[in-house]
């Protein structure tokens, strides 16, 4: 920063103060610097001349120096105000002077009372300015009253004189002040302007930041709370299944204890027959221990992103649900290839196919007729297809745009909290980035279509595995 620039730097904080203060100070050091050129000519005059006029001008022009160095000095204290009144004060008093001795018209003054006008406004304050017009406005109209009546004399010479070089650059050195004054307030007002227009612009940044992180943790949290609900609606959808899964096992597990009560006892003397049930008791523990790893996959969690066999996880929904079918007597069937590889996270996948099979089998609490719930997958170009169909009650046109709303269910159960849906179409947008459909019609049936595009879950498998292989 120049010498200048921290001569003249405001110490006031407000933003119209320190403008002001700003031009104040450029204003002190003009001031301070033609005093000071007009007491070196002076000095310089009566060096060579040796007049007493010549050192009189130099007392007075060394007293107002005197006075604009000790405004100076109150301005960089932090006295600003008393500064800026002085000033305009003692820039008027030429003007009084001027006035009362050569005549209200003086062109000089008249023009020096323009700039003092100026200064006020710039310096001070509109309110003032409107006192110092008002001020000089009286005056002059008062002085010109006593003058036309001759109360009070005149020196009229300086209208009967050829215009002089001395009064033109008097005049225009006048007019390079005002247009200075002038600059420096349009400067410093441009500059406020732009620091608002920054200081706007930042702030909206930021109020557009801000919307856009607010924005970003309600979604998380709403992803977290959505995540936590699906964990207890399908650890009550387990609760709710237990009497269907302890049912599934009491079968196997009574053959094979009624395989080895006949092989204790000893009565069967054919070998064939003893290997027939040690065979039959093996497969019945085979089929304990799958039912088991179903039910075991079911309170697993969910989070990683794998390739898993779409009709194993589809096979496993249907033995869960196959009890609940058998009570409603609704007939499960799977037309899925078994070679149909699909990645993402297979829990979340299960809990879709889950969710769409219950809906379906309780479409059929109040009909009869067929009962029968299809579930097909089938790969197409972009990604894989998941339909659920069945023939049950359907869904009026009214409510099949609700469906997907949390808490809103069409059925009569009062355990049911509406959830299901709107859970999966969750996992199907945001785990898989696919898209739910429904079609539905009273009385015949409803329809649901799961387009799973397999771009968007190998990205983000591909990204799981590259934060898996960095070292941070």
């Amino acid at each position: 920063m120049s010498f200048f620039a921290k001569l003249v730097k405001p110490r006031s904080f407000n933003d119209s103060t320190n403008r002001r203060e700003y031009i104040l100070n450029v204003f002190l050091l003009g001031s301070i610097f033609l005093a000071l050129s007009a007491c070196l000519i002076l000095l310089w005059g009566n060096f060579i001349s040796h007049e007493v006029d010549t050192k009189e001008n130099v007392y007075v022009v060394s007293a107002v120096l005197g006075v604009f160095l000790l405004l100076f000095f109150f301005s960089r204290r932090g006295w600003y105000n008393i500064a800026a009144y002085v000033l305009v004060v003692i820039y008027l008093l030429p003007v009084v002077v001027m006035s009362y001795l050569n005549g209200a018209d003086l062109p000089q003054g008249l023009l020096t009372a323009a700039l003092v006008i100026i200064m006020s406004g710039i310096l001070v304050g509109s309110a003032f300015a409107f006192a110092v017009t008002a001020f000089v406005s009286l005056y002059l109209i008062t002085l010109t009253y006593f003058q036309d009546r001759g109360v009070i004399i005149v020196d009229n010479l300086w209208r009967e004189e050829e215009i002089m070089m001395g009064s033109i650059i008097a005049a225009t050195a006048t007019f390079l002040v005002i247009s200075l004054v002038a600059w420096l307030a349009s400067h410093e007002i441009e500059k406020s302007l732009r620091r608002a227009k920054k200081s706007e612009q930042d702030i909206k940044r930021e109020r557009d930041l801000l919307e856009i992180r607010v924005e970003e943790r309600t979604q998380e949290l709403k992803r977290v709370q959505m995540e936590k609900m699906t964990n207890v609606l399908r650890l009550a959808e387990i609760g709710r299944s237990a009497s269907g899964i302890f049912h599934d096992l009491v079968n196997p597990l009574m053959a094979v204890s009624l395989h080895l009560n006949e092989l204790n006892r000893g009565k069967m003397e054919d070998v064939a027959e003893i290997q027939l049930n040690i065979k039959k008791s093996v497969q019945n523990v085979h089929r304990v221990e799958d039912f088991m790893r179903v039910v075991r996959n079911k309170f697993r969690f969910s989070g990683q992103m794998v390739e898993f066999n779409a009709r194993a996880e589809i096979k496993q929904v249907t033995q869960i649900l196959d009890y609940k079918a058998r009570q409603n007597g609704v007939e499960l069937s799977v037309a899925v290839a078994d070679n149909i590889i699909l990645c993402g996270d297979p829990l979340k996948f299960h809990q879709i196919v889950s969710n769409l099979v219950t809906n379906a089998i309780d479409a059929y609490k109040e009909t009869g007729g067929k009962r029968l719930v299809t579930i097909g997958l089938n790969l197409t170009r972009p990604g894989a297809d998941l339909v659920v169909r069945d023939w049950g009650s359907g869904i009026p046109d009214n409510k099949l745009g609700l469906i997907f709303d949390p808490f809103y269910t069409t059925k009569s159960n009062e355990d049911d909290l509406g959830m299901g849906l709107a859970i999966t179409r969750s996992i199907v947008e945001q785990d898989f980035g696919g898209t739910i459909e429904v079609a539905s019609k009273l009385g015949e049936g409803t329809r649901f279509l799961v387009k799973l595009p397999l771009g968007h879950c190998k990205t983000k498998l591909a990204t799981q595995k590259d934060r898996q292989k960095s070292p941070l």
